[in-house]
């Protein structure tokens, strides 16, 4: 992630909570499975991984479920 901040050193601005979901997944992954899903890898500032997207999103399903 280092990296990656920079890589961009001010050139532009990132959505950090994007970009610490993608590394929240990787290091889930690894911790729990073993091995690394790449989804910080994968990041980009328009691209998600689409694993990354539904935890996102998970909150707002399942304020749907309760309605």
């Amino acid at each position: 992630m280092v990296q990656i901040f920079h890589g961009y050193q001010g050139s532009t601005s990132l959505d950090c909570l994007i970009l610490f979901r993608q590394l929240m997944v990787d290091v889930v992954s690894v911790s729990s499975f073993g091995h690394q899903h790449g989804a910080l890898s994968r990041w980009t500032p328009t691209a998600q991984d689409p694993l990354c997207v539904a935890i996102g999103d998970f909150p707002k399903r399942g304020i749907l479920v309760c309605l």
